[in-house]
């Protein structure tokens, strides 16, 4: 979570000037202090939690500018321009771009990203066989977390270990902490090939590609067994990692098509499929605080991101255009959504704060009335 230290605002001429309250009760202050040791010690209270409340206060401002950040896009982007992978970042409310954010990369292909538990960033270099892992925060570089070849997809599991779709291998599984492997995790069926996967509960749903048909498959998380076929007969290279709208569907993307395939996420059964209009390929999606589904269409020439209602499948407007802030030819991308949890920890602290400096205030107006 990001910290930010909350500053001191300038004063305005008379923005000092005390009160005649604020007047009187620093020469009562001023009066304590000048009647001995006792006093002294009381004053040196009051100072200390006065501290603890500017301390807590920059915590709760600290705590609402965490809760007011605006939600995020990452996208995994090759600039046609410079033939460089990037990852890119958008406003995800009003699609402004917000730059690249990886620090000094190189550009190598990246096949796939994901954030881990510890809020950074690992992304997968099929062809340099590694997973390195960024800062979260500043997108700088870490270190090298995982020497492998073929990565292809990349996601953390509940269990908090990672795990890698490899081509034409299957998914492997290590460890979330250390890197080191710990074996295939799942064996494809003969001829698929892992094109995306999300965790979900005590779930894993991995979308395959092939020559023929791609499949959906539905395993459990823990084991990667209990293998369910969702779908069999899905455009070859298609179906991509499946996203959910914490309303009880599935909506599984399959690029180089324009539909996203609607499940139930207790039945499995097919309940529906958005058709977008012609030249959008559905490549990745995520749905936003209010509900909105965004997809990222990836037609083979250029990317855009645009926003549907996901019931009735109705477009409603472009959020990232073509081009914007670089944005070429994107596969995926994560939204990243601020945590409220800070609001109420800044706020509980706060008042804590507070309460300590009015009773050591009253501890103070009480020596000063048994000493009148």
């Amino acid at each position: 979570m990001t910290i930010f230290m909350a500053s001191i605002p300038p004063t305005t001429p008379g923005a000092c000037q005390p009160s005649a309250t604020q007047h009187s009760r620093w020469s009562r202050m001023h009066l304590v202090i000048s009647n001995g040791h006792r006093g002294r010690t009381l004053a040196a209270r009051w100072i200390r939690h006065l501290a603890a409340c500017v301390l807590t206060a920059a915590t709760f401002v600290a705590g609402t500018r965490e809760l007011n950040a605006d939600p995020t896009l990452f996208v995994r982007n090759f600039n046609t321009s410079s033939n460089a992978s990037q990852i890119l970042r958008f406003d995800a409310t009003t699609g402004a771009s917000l730059g690249n954010f990886l620090v000094g990369y190189d550009g190598s292909y990246i096949s796939s990203f994901a954030f881990g538990p510890d809020k950074n960033l690992y992304i997968g270099r099929q062809f340099d066989g590694k997973i390195d892992r960024y800062h979260g925060t500043t997108g700088a570089f870490i270190d090298t977390f995982v020497l492998t070849t073929g990565v292809t997809n990349l996601a953390f599991g509940p269990d908090g270990n990672l795990y890698a779709g490899r081509s034409s291998i299957g998914i492997d599984k290590f460890d979330g902490a250390t890197g080191a492997s710990l074996g295939r995790f799942i064996t494809p069926p003969n001829g698929l090939d892992v094109a995306g996967m999300t965790f979900r509960g005590s779930s894993l749903y991995v979308g395959y590609g092939a020559v023929s048909n791609g499949a959906f498959y539905r395993y459990d998380a823990a084991s990667g067994s209990n293998a369910v076929l969702v779908s069999g007969s899905l455009y070859a290279n298609g179906p991509r990692a499946p996203s959910f709208d914490g309303a009880g569907s599935i909506y599984l993307p399959v690029w180089q098509t324009n539909k996203i395939f609607k499940y139930n996420e207790t039945t499995l059964a097919l309940t529906g499929t958005i058709t977008t209009a012609a030249g959008i390929s559905a490549n990745s999606l995520a749905f936003d605080e209010s509900g909105t589904m965004l997809l990222l269409s990836d037609n083979g020439s250029q990317s855009r991101i645009n926003r549907y209602d996901p019931v009735t499948g109705a477009f409603i407007d472009v959020l990232v255009a073509p081009g914007t802030g670089g944005l070429g030819r994107a596969t995926n991308m994560i939204l990243v959504v601020p945590e409220p949890a800070t609001w109420a920890m800044a706020a509980t602290a706060l008042g804590y704060g507070v309460w300590r400096l009015l009773r050591c205030r009253r501890t103070v107006d009480s020596s000063l009335a048994e000493r009148r």
